[in-house]
């Protein structure tokens, strides 16, 4: 467990890179990349994910949007849900926009 640990580290670039360290003892934008690292490696046909880089500082954003596109998204299809358009951009190949809440239609149409 260790060393799939300290791979998953490195290929995330997860910091600082410790594998003995507890996942609260990690940064905001680094603890997402835990949850990336862990998830990427399961074996589901489908990742969902929903405002990843909330709450996390703009470097470590930047890093977790670098990680994403390298590792889980070419891999599985994947659903990403966000309101942050330069995330949408960096990892989605196809974006559907929802806007005002669910379809309505028109008074007098």
């Amino acid at each position: 467990m260790r060393k799939d640990a300290e791979d998953k580290i490195q290929k995330y670039d997860i910091r600082p890179p410790n594998a003995r360290l507890r996942t609260a003892s990690f940064s905001g934008g680094n603890q997402q990349k835990i949850v990336v690292a862990v998830k990427s490696s399961a074996t589901r046909r489908c990742f969902w994910i929903g405002q990843p880089t909330r709450g996390v500082d703009i470097a470590p954003s930047n890093s977790f949007i670098d990680a994403s596109s390298r590792c889980v998204m070419p891999a599985r299809r994947s659903c990403l849900v966000s309101v942050e358009l330069d995330e949408i951009r960096a990892l989605s190949d196809r974006i559907l926009v929802m806007f005002a809440g669910p379809c309505r239609r028109r008074k007098g149409g």
